[in-house]
Parts: C-alpha cells; sequence; structure tokens
C-alpha cells in the first residue's frame, strides 16, 4: 500500500519584532485612510449633556490642530483639517456633511465608561467614518481643557491609524494594553506630539499632508524612532539639465528670458535670449 502523504503545516504568521533602536523606542502602526480632500472632522458634543460638555469644543478642536501645527513645521504641507460642529437638534443630513471622523465629546456612554475607566477612545477600523469618544469628565469630576486638549490629540490620530507608544516615557500616544502600560509607568502625560509621534505619522502619509496615504503599511506594524528611511517621503525632484536649449539659439533655457523665441543676434540686448529689433541711433 501507499503511505499516506501527509498533510503540510498551515504556516503561521510571523509575530512582529520590535525594530531594533538604541532606545528601545517604538510605535505600532495600524492603517492610512485616504483622504482626497481635507480630513472632515465632526465634533459632536452630547446632546444629552450639551451644556456639561459645551466648553470642551474649542479645547477638542485645539488638541487636533496640535498636529497640524507641529507637522507643517517640522515637514511643511498642508495639514489642515476642517471642524463642523453638530450641535442638539441638528444633523450631518442637515449639515450636508460626510465626515471622516466623528468625535464626541461626551460624560458617559454605552461604548466608554467615563466614570471609572476611560478617557478616551477611538475605532481602528478601515471604512469611515471612524468615530471617537473623548470624556469630558472622569470619575463624575470636570476634566481640564489641556486634558481634553491632550485626549482630543490622541484619539485623533488613532482614528487616522496610528498605534501606541512603546518603552518612551510620558509620550503623548502612551497607554495600556491588555492591562499593562506600553510606556515604564505611566500612561499618558505630554500634551504634544514627540517626534516620534510626528515621523510615525510621517511614515502613514508622507511629509505633504494627509492627501497622499503610504497604502503599503501593515497593521501592527512597528516603527522605530528617529529613522529617516522610516518616512514615506515624495520623489525628490530631478536636477535641471542646465544645457536644455528649446529654440536652440546657443543660449540655455535657464538663462533665456524667450525660451520659445530665438535671439536676433544684431548687437541689441543680445545675451537676453529674446527676438528683437534693434533702434535707429538717436542724437
Amino acid at each position: 500500500p501507499t503511505p499516506p502523504v501527509p498533510t503540510p503545516p498551515v504556516p503561521t504568521p510571523p509575530v512582529p519584532t520590535p525594530p531594533v533602536d538604541t532606545n528601545g523606542e517604538y510605535m505600532e502602526l495600524h492603517r492610512s485612510l485616504d483622504f482626497p480632500q481635507r480630513p472632515r472632522i465632526a465634533i459632536v458634543p452630547d446632546p444629552d449633556s450639551y451644556d456639561d460638555v459645551k466648553s470642551h469644543i474649542i479645547p477638542a478642536k485645539e488638541g487636533v490642530s496640535m498636529w497640524k501645527s507641529q507637522l507643517e513645521q517640522k515637514y511643511g504641507g498642508d495639514w489642515n483639517v476642517d471642524f463642523y460642529v453638530i450641535k442638539p437638534g441638528q444633523s450631518f443630513f442637515e449639515n450636508k456633511i460626510k465626515p471622516d471622523i466623528i468625535m464626541h465629546i461626551i460624560t458617559n456612554d454605552e461604548k466608554i465608561d467615563c466614570k471609572s475607566k476611560f478617557i478616551g477612545l477611538s475605532e481602528t477600523n478601515t471604512k469611515k467614518p471612524v468615530n471617537a469618544w473623548v470624556c469630558s469628565t472622569y470619575k463624575n469630576e470636570k476634566r481640564s481643557d489641556s486634558d481634553v486638549s491632550a485626549t482630543s490629540a490622541h484619539e485623533f490620530i488613532h482614528a487616522i491609524g496610528l498605534g501606541h507608544t512603546f518603552n518612551k516615557k510620558n509620550d503623548l500616544m502612551c497607554s495600556s494594553e491588555d492591562g499593562k502600560d506600553t510606556c515604564p509607568g505611566t500612561y499618558s502625560k505630554s500634551t504634544n506630539p514627540s517626534e516620534l509621534n510626528l515621523e510615525a505619522t510621517a511614515k502613514l502619509y508622507g511629509v505633504d499632508g494627509f492627501r497622499n496615504p503610504n497604502n503599503s503599511v501593515a497593521d501592527g506594524e512597528l516603527f522605530a524612532f528617529n529613522n529617516p528611511a522610516n518616512i514615506n517621503s515624495p520623489k525628490p525632484m530631478p536636477d535641471p539639465d542646465l544645457s536644455k536649449d528649446i529654440d536652440n539659439d546657443e543660449i540655455p533655457d535657464i538663462d533665456d528670458l524667450c525660451d520659445s523665441y530665438a535671439e536676433t543676434w544684431n548687437g541689441y540686448y543680445d545675451n537676453d535670449g529674446c527676438t528683437d529689433s534693434k533702434p535707429q541711433s538717436t542724437p
């Protein structure tokens, strides 16, 4: 009898290895989103506790806008977002908008327990709109504007695909996963994005704004600190051809003021590359 052919084992996907880095600091990436135009952020204060949370609308905006100011300062480009505030009794349909991200400012919710457990939460799905929740209160105490701003910054960048920071003390994107702190003995403490956070964002979207997502990023990919090779930079412009001469008048285009018309060699402005006629002499 012919012995049975053994069934080949099902390959096990490799476990991501933290990138090599002298400081041991890295971030987890999830995915980038397509933004054909500026990201549209709908701020939705909880209608059932609107009077309690409305004072945190502006801090929530400021938290999201921190990324714009810091990314533009570091890389240039256009990192603007458009905000829409949805007040009680309004709807997205009435405002004729289709938000990419919906940021709920709440005191408590079925998805997030502001009374004892969370200060913020974000979805990680790829289908827009992506929802995020920011607690205006925690353990029934009203949170400060700076705390709400930092939480909004944290949850916004989660919503567009960035994960947590690991092994970097007091980073904005530090948190807790599976009951363990991702950073040594601390949750998020900083109120501003770090260089690590900015570089990881540039890995997801390049360096000129949110409109050029890096779709090759794998969910769970790990990003090492301060490594320029990790950044999805646009291709550099080629050096100009200094010898190019479209009109063949022996004046290179880079110096030619009229590169579509040949120079008239008549002893009159013969170095500007333009067609001209020499005026008659006058006393």
